[in-house]
C-alpha cells in the first residue's frame, strides 16, 4: 500500500479527538489551484502523526466538542482519495451546501426555543399587579422575535426543498444560513432581556441559548462569507451555483422554479421533514437542562 505524509494544523476541528474517520484536503498539485486540491479519506485512529487537544469554547463545549488539531508526519494511504485527484476543493464546496442547511435549521431551532421561554416568563412574571406581557416594550420584543422565526423558517424550508429536488440552492442556503443565524442571536439577546437579571442565571435555559447562537456566524462559513455569496450572485459578478452544475436561480424561469416547489411541497420534501424534527429538538443533546422544544407549525 502506497502512503505518503502529511503536516498541518487547524483551529476548530470539530471532534477531531474522538473521530475514528475523517476527510483530509491537500495539495497534490501546487502549481493547480484549487484544482490542485485532491481530497483523502483518513483513519486517525489508525495511523500515527495525528494529534487532536479538545479546546474549551463558550457555548460549544456542551454541545460539541472543538478541537485544535495537528498533524506531525500523520500518514495518508495514496489510494484511500475520494473522488478524483483534483476534486477536493469542488467536493467540499457540495459538502458546505447541506451543511449550511443544516446550520440554518439549528439556529432555527434555538431561536424558537428562546421565543417560547421568553413567552412563558413574560407570562409567568408579574409586575406591578400584571404579567409584564402586557407591556408593550415586551410585546414589542416578542412580536419582532416571531416575526423573525417565520421568516427564517420559510428561508431554511425552501433551501431544503430546493436541496432535494435537485433545484439550485446555494445561494437560497447561504440565505437560510445567514437569516436564521440573524435570527437565533437576536431571539437570545431579547429573551435574555426580557428575562432582566435571571437572564445571566445559569440556572434559566436562555442564558446558555444566548451563548450558543454566536456558533451558528461561524460555522459552514461566516456571516460574511453568507453575504458575499448573496451579493456576488444578485450582482452578475459570481453565479452561487457554479459548483452546482447549473445557472443561478435567476436564469432560470421563475415559473418553473415556483411548479417544482409546489411539487415538493406537496410531496412533502425529506429533508423539509427532517429540519423540521430537527429544529423541533432545538439541539436537546447539546445540553441535559435543554428540554425538547416543538418549532414545527
Amino acid at each position: 500500500m502506497a502512503t505518503s505524509t502529511a503536516s498541518a494544523g487547524k483551529l476548530g476541528a470539530s471532534m477531531a479527538s474522538e473521530t475514528d474517520v475523517g476527510v483530509l484536503l491537500a495539495k497534490t498539485d501546487r502549481n493547480a489551484g484549487v484544482k490542485g486540491v485532491t481530497a483523502f479519506i483518513v483513519h486517525p485512529k489508525k495511523y500515527p502523526g495525528w494529534n487532536a487537544q479538545p479546546v474549551p469554547m463558550l457555548g460549544l463545549s456542551k454541545s460539541m466538542r472543538t478541537n485544535v488539531l495537528f498533524l506531525d508526519d500523520f500518514v495518508v494511504p495514496v489510494e484511500d482519495h475520494l473522488g478524483e485527484e483534483g476534486e477536493g476543493f469542488k467536493i467540499v464546496i457540495r459538502a458546505l451546501q447541506p451543511g449550511r442547511v443544516t446550520i440554518a435549521g439549528n439556529a432555527l431551532g434555538v431561536a424558537r426555543a428562546c421565543f417560547e421561554e421568553a413567552v412563558r416568563y413574560a407570562n409567568e412574571r408579574e409586575l406591578c399587579g400584571q404579567a409584564i406581557g402586557r407591556f408593550q416594550m415586551i410585546q414589542s420584543d416578542i412580536a419582532e422575535m416571531a416575526t423573525a422565526i417565520e421568516n427564517s423558517r420559510a428561508l431554511v424550508y425552501k433551501a431544503a426543498i430546493c436541496m432535494d429536488n435537485g433545484l439550485p440552492s446555494n445561494r437560497i442556503a447561504a440565505m437560510a444560513k445567514y437569516h436564521a443565524s440573524q435570527t437565533a442571536k437576536m431571539c437570545a439577546d431579547k429573551a435574555v432581556h426580557i428575562f432582566g437579571g435571571y437572564g445571566l442565571a445559569e440556572e434559566y435555559p436562555v442564558s446558555y441559548y444566548r451563548a450558543y447562537s454566536d456558533m451558528f456566524f461561524t460555522g459552514e462559513g461566516s456571516a460574511n462569507v453568507q453575504k458575499i455569496v448573496i451579493a456576488e450572485d444578485a450582482l452578475d459578478y459570481k453565479i452561487a451555483e457554479c459548483h452546482h452544475g447549473r445557472r443561478g436561480l435567476r436564469e432560470i424561469r421563475k415559473d418553473d422554479v415556483g411548479a417544482e416547489l409546489a411539487k415538493a411541497w406537496r410531496r412533502g420534501a425529506g429533508t423539509a421533514r427532517a429540519l423540521a424534527a430537527q429544529s423541533a429538538c432545538a439541539s436537546a443533546s447539546m445540553n441535559s437542562r435543554v428540554r425538547i422544544i416543538r418549532t414545527a407549525s
